[in-house]
């Protein structure tokens, strides 16, 4: 039936949970690459300079930086990032994103 090397519903146990995290990690690692700080990125994605952040600026800006988000995980991303559902990403609910999941560790 299946591979014998990997134990039944081993995919479904770790393998979703395991590229979400890996997709954080990569996240944030080229953040911290190209932005100095939460403003810096903002400010990066911010393309029109209008003071918020929509899903197009939010998809290109960064893809830019490396960062390819499919469809779904670009609108599970506004979701967490869009807290108040206004559709638009305010510097103040990027920056909560930011402290809460790139500025970890001791990041930049």
């Amino acid at each position: 039936d299946g591979d014998p090397a990997w134990p039944a519903g081993c995919i479904e146990r770790f393998g979703t949970e395991w590229v979400q995290r890996m997709r954080l990690i990569v996240t944030r690692m080229k953040l911290r690459e190209w932005c100095h700080s939460s403003r810096d990125a903002f400010d990066k994605i911010d393309r029109d300079g209008g003071g918020s952040l929509n899903r197009t600026e939010i998809a290109v800006g960064l893809f830019k930086m490396g960062i390819w988000l499919s469809p779904p995980e670009l609108g599970a991303m506004m979701g967490v990032l869009d807290s108040d559902g206004g559709g638009e990403v305010e510097y103040e609910e990027w920056n909560r994103f930011w402290n809460m999941h790139i500025e970890v560790q001791g990041g930049k």
